[in-house]
């Protein structure tokens, strides 16, 4: 397994995240900015969430 193969598996697997995510990945970088950004996304929305089940409902 050289580098030349290592680069060939490299890029199919970008190519085919790609196509399961709908995200085009050219390079192991671009991958990582995006489950970066991800990341960030998902600890946003938990980081609200539970702020929005602890408030009780007022009774009319």
């Amino acid at each position: 397994f050289d580098a030349v193969w290592e680069g060939k598996v490299v890029e199919r697997i970008l190519h085919n995240l790609s196509l399961l995510m709908n995200q085009s990945f050219k390079t192991v970088q671009e991958l990582n900015r995006y489950r970066k950004e991800l990341g960030r996304e998902i600890a946003g929305a938990i980081a609200v969430t539970p702020a929005a089940t602890d408030a009780k409902p007022q009774a009319v």
